[in-house]
């Protein structure tokens, strides 16, 4: 089956570096997002259990702890930010703990 492929851009070799995947029987994968302001965002990402389409989603009014390679996220709910079919992409900049400027990354419905 085929995973939402996770990839992160390199500026000093202008190449996409592949990170990550979730496929469909995994469970959701996570990443954050800290705001200027000390807000902080967490997406959660997704491939659908029949492999239709991968979700991107953003949590709602929730928490999030990151212990050890495993992240709870505990949230009110999440708003859908992208829903992709195969061979869709979507890319969005991530700031992460520790680092002061945003990380592009591009998500893929592979």
């Amino acid at each position: 089956m085929s995973p939402l492929r996770i990839e992160a851009f390199n500026p000093s070799t202008h190449e996409w570096l592949r990170v990550g995947e979730v496929g469909p029987q995994d469970r959701p994968g996570s990443m954050s997002d800290n705001k200027p302001d000390g807000k902080r965002d967490v997406y959660q990402l997704e491939c659908a259990e029949d492999d239709s389409r991968s979700i991107i989603s953003r949590s709602q009014l929730g928490i999030d702890l990151d212990s050890g390679g495993t992240r709870n996220i505990n949230s009110k709910g999440f708003e859908v930010i992208k829903n992709l079919a195969k061979e869709q992409s979507f890319e969005m900049s991530l700031t992460h703990d520790g680092k002061l400027e945003p990380r592009r990354y591009r998500f893929t419905h592979t």
